[in-house]
């Protein structure tokens, strides 16, 4: 359930990411129809994702177990004590036997995808600076990130803007800066990323695309896409090694094979 929830997150970015070709810079009527089109297939794909998740047996074996406990118990004072979050980490955690330096510094009690603390921002910036040391990363105000690097004929410009709620909680919004069609791709796709509250799994996500211009896409195997694209999309992996332990692998993917 907490997957389904994470793909509800991810669903309440369909109007923002809509709308992002219309708010960037284009540099003719057609880019602008293409970066729509494209936009639009994505987000239809998302939805039907999701609705196929909610149709799955195991979602409403769920459901349905839960509508019986309810009419069987109503009190529901013992649920308040239990986590809405964090679940899918704790069987990450259960295959992963001792925490790596990087997480530990980000400032967290677990990796639940909820909103991360506005406290946490700067030790996870610091800890991501001090694993990529070649990237030019600056935090302003404690609310804008920017982290550029190269890669083959390309500065690839990303900026994170934090914002901070009432509660002292933030949520991430980022861009890859430009004109290129290929960066309002990879804005997209990084619009439609899974744990968007996640400031440390964002980062670990924009360092992947230093393979930019030589990967090619795990889904359809090509360097590039119909519109000449390089996979505009990074999509986390988990494997485990042969001591057990769990490491974590970053998957290129055209916009269009997500």
């Amino acid at each position: 359930m907490e997957r389904v929830q994470n793909q509800i997150d991810e669903l309440r970015h369909i109007v923002t990411n809509l709308t992002a070709p219309f708010l960037a810079t284009q540099t003719s009527p057609e880019i602008l129809s293409r970066d729509f089109k494209q936009t639009a297939i994505t987000e239809a794909k998302r939805l039907q994702t999701f609705e196929r998740t909610w149709k799955s047996q195991e979602v409403q074996d769920i459901l349905t177990h839960a509508t019986q406990s309810f009419k069987a118990n109503p009190d529901l004072t013992k649920a308040a004590g239990i986590s809405r979050y964090g679940w899918v980490e704790v069987a990450e955690k259960q295959q992963r036997p001792v925490k790596s330096k990087e997480r530990m510094l980000r400032g967290k009690a677990n990796d639940a995808e909820d909103k991360t603390d506005a406290a946490s921002i700067l030790p996870t910036v610091t800890a991501f600076k001090d694993t990529h040391p070649n990237f030019k990363i600056d935090i302003k105000d404690g609310r804008i990130i920017t982290v550029a690097f190269k890669v083959p004929s390309l500065v690839l410009t990303f900026v994170i803007t934090c914002s901070i709620d009432s509660q002292n909680k933030a949520t991430f919004t980022v861009e890859c800066t430009g004109n290129m069609p290929l960066f309002s791709a990879i804005s997209r796709c990084l619009a439609s990323r899974p744990r968007p509250n996640d400031l440390a799994y964002l980062l670990d996500m924009i360092a992947a695309y230093t393979n930019t211009r030589t990967a090619k896409c795990v889904k359809c195997g090509k360097l590039l896409d119909n519109s000449a694209l390089s996979p505009a999309a990074r999509r986390s992996k988990q494997t485990t090694n042969g001591d057990g332990s769990t490491l974590t692998t970053w998957e290129p993917l055209h916009e269009g094979c997500l």
